[in-house]
């Protein structure tokens, strides 16, 4: 059977990259006029000008009106996975007493180590999205084949992921996905194991159960998905949905301390105000938080119901310290960046862009019980 040739303008489009991933065309070179591609390769200009729209498109090259078609700065992404190095990226937050991260870290290396790569590891403070954006923007301009990112805001990046994902470089998202990108992701299964949990609680009769979190709650898929479950659960259970044992984006409030203290202050008299309120369980995104204001809240004399109970999602020790019930939706972290370290190698060796969500299963712990129930099941997208 006689081989199906590319089209014709594909055909100019391959040319033309060949050439960027060569090193031949260098940033900021002058590309030939349509006319010269139109003779080279014996088609019309209409073909050659379809091309050279669909390149300055993906942001390989740029085009200035009576000028003529220039390479742009994103081909260099090109000549990164063209070359295929060894070495793969994790950008991903720095937080002290976050154990987790190193789990992520833990997993991307075995992985990575594997199969003869190796991990280089950007670290973010403080929620700097302008040095998360720097990463974006620099990693794959440097001799890196592909990204692991844990994004704290992805809203501020949006300009740095789409060409990514048009130009097909090799990034998986940890922790979070986001459905208007194109970007593979591998999260937890943060609805599933929520669900589960609160009806534990909601069994045990706790009935004025709130919601905290650091953040917006339609910031992020996984404070999203949560919430979600929360709110299901509770109009399953024909339990009432008060917004008064909503805290959200509390992390604002915070913001204008000045010290330390005065944070862990302002973090517990909002719990006071849910215990005034009679919340018995709270569940919580950050346990950090809410263990620090908890503790000040005992150190001054206040009395927690025997029955309360904190629902986190870090599977921390700390509470029981303070002989309080905890129900931890604990998640598979290192799980989480052995896969996305697989997927990522999987796209650079294949040369094949990847875009689907995976979703890993957690389980529900109770401290101090070695009963561990499953929650979530492996599914792919």
């Amino acid at each position: 059977m006689a081989q199906v040739k590319k089209p014709l303008y594909l055909q100019i489009i391959e040319y033309v990259k060949n050439k960027i991933e060569s090193n031949e065309w260098k940033q900021g070179d002058q590309l030939p006029t349509e006319i010269e591609l139109a003779e080279k390769f014996n088609v019309s200009r209409i073909t050659t000008k379809r091309a050279m729209e669909e390149l300055a498109r993906d942001g390989i090259i740029y085009r200035k009106k009576g000028r003529g078609s220039f390479v742009s700065e994103n081909s260099s992404v090109l000549r990164a996975t063209h070359n295929q190095s060894k070495i793969v990226s994790i950008i991903i937050p720095y937080q002290k007493n976050r154990e987790e991260m190193l789990d992520y870290i833990k997993g991307a290396t075995d992985f990575l180590n594997s199969k003869g790569f190796h991990l280089s590891v950007h670290c973010v403070e403080n929620e700097n999205n302008e040095k998360e954006a720097e990463y974006l923007k620099s990693i794959p301009l440097q001799d890196v084949s592909g990204i692991i990112y844990y994004p704290s805001n992805v809203n501020d990046d949006y300009q740095y992921l789409i060409p990514l994902s048009i130009q097909h470089y090799p990034i998986v998202f940890i922790d979070k996905y986001f459905e208007s990108l194109p970007i593979s992701s591998v999260v937890s299964d943060n609805f599933n194991g929520t669900y589960k949990a609160m009806n534990q609680l909601i069994q045990k009769d706790h009935q004025f159960i709130s919601f905290f979190s650091r953040k917006p709650i339609e910031r992020a898929s996984s404070l999203k998905e949560r919430y979600m479950a929360y709110c299901q659960s509770l109009v399953e259970n024909q339990i009432e949905l008060d917004h008064h044992r909503i805290v959200n984006g509390y992390h604002a409030m915070l913001i204008p301390c000045d010290d330390y203290e005065e944070r862990i202050g302002v973090l517990a008299n909002m719990i006071k105000e849910q215990l005034d309120l009679g919340v018995t369980a709270i569940v919580t995104e950050n346990d950090i938080d809410l263990v620090q204001g908890i503790g000040k809240l005992i150190h001054e004399g206040i009395k927690f119901p025997d029955e309360f109970t904190i629902l986190g999602f870090d599977h921390m020790q700390i509470p029981e310290f303070f002989n309080m019930k905890v129900l931890s939706v604990e998640q598979n972290f290192y799980g989480i960046g052995f896969r996305a370290a697989e997927m990522v190698v999987e796209s650079i060796e294949n040369n094949e862009y990847i875009n689907k969500k995976e979703v890993l299963p957690v389980r529900i712990v109770k401290c101090g019980n070695s009963d561990v129930n499953y929650a979530g099941i492996m599914c792919k997208q």
